[in-house]
């Protein structure tokens, strides 16, 4: 079966069409970088990036939520929302081993009341930065 391929506006128009349409391939150029932001992104994880934008796309979203949807802290539709979020105000960032592509990946670290992981491969010919998978791991409480 040939998918459709669609460009959309936003991430919630990615969410709505992986839930609903599995005959559609759609994508979204989500986040513009600034050079700056690239520097200091490359810096950290030890990666010469030359990207500038950041890529989500229905099937990543679709495989991270078949993936990680059953998981002890399992990932929710609307936890898709946060992917701008996560990989631009991260609490920790870092390069992660070569993916099942071949490329470098970058793994980022934000705790919105759990704590979540982003994982996006660098696309340095496209020069972007694409979404790959996400999930999140509870956050143990202190017992005082």
């Amino acid at each position: 079966m040939n998918k459709k391929t669609k460009k959309v506006e936003n991430i919630i128009d990615i969410v709505n069409i992986a839930m609903q349409e599995d005959n559609i391939y759609a994508y979204v150029d989500y986040q513009y970088l600034l050079e700056d932001e690239v520097k200091k992104l490359s810096k950290k994880v030890g990666i010469k990036l030359n990207v500038t934008t950041r890529v989500i796309s229905t099937d990543n979203v679709r495989h991270a939520f078949e993936k990680h949807s059953q998981d002890e802290c399992p990932l929710e539709w609307y936890d898709f929302v946060l992917v701008d979020t996560i990989t631009k105000y991260y609490d920790s960032v870092r390069k992660s081993d070569k993916i099942s592509t071949g490329l470098d990946a970058i793994v980022y670290e934000k705790i919105i009341g759990d704590r979540y992981f982003v994982v996006e491969e660098v696309r340095t010919g496209r020069k972007k930065l694409a979404f790959k998978t996400m999930y999140k791991q509870k956050i143990k409480k202190r017992k005082h």
